[in-house]
């Protein structure tokens, strides 16, 4: 006497769902903590502006996040309102009405952290695809 067997196979598509949006929630925290961890400190401002929108952006809010990433090339400071510029230079106060800046370096803070975390992708991608697979396991 034979006797049949079926069983119903895991939906793959919402395994699949599934796996991408946890493994886009663990990318971007992991992009947020690296970009976190290589940002200068000076006052903290930039590093304290960087964040995950929970969704698929990093953002670096701060107003000056596109000079730390891509750097600037050599331009003039001068003063807005006040009569002149204050900073110290050697532990002595400077005054001035005109500074020629030098220009910065890129840092690359976002892309860097951007890259070190796509390296782990795939690797977080297949744990979150078999830890959600395991729900559909066949008893």
């Amino acid at each position: 006497m034979s006797t049949k067997i079926s069983f119903d196979l895991p939906d793959f598509s919402l395994v699949l769902k599934n796996a991408t949006a946890s493994t886009l929630q663990e990318a971007g925290f992991k992009v947020e903590d690296e970009a976190k961890k290589t940002a200068p400190v000076d006052s903290g401002y930039y590093r304290n502006n960087i964040g995950f929108d929970g969704r698929n952006k990093v953002i670096a809010n701060a107003s000056y996040s596109a000079d730390i990433e891509y750097g600037t090339k050599p331009h003039v400071i001068e003063p807005k309102t006040a009569k002149a510029l204050h900073f110290k230079s050697d532990g002595q106060d400077v005054f001035a009405k005109r500074v020629n800046h030098p220009g910065t370096k890129p840092l690359a803070i976002m892309r860097n952290a951007a890259l070190k975390v796509q390296k782990q992708v795939g690797g977080m991608f297949y744990d979150n695809f078999n830890k959600d697979l395991k729900k559909y396991r066949v008893k």
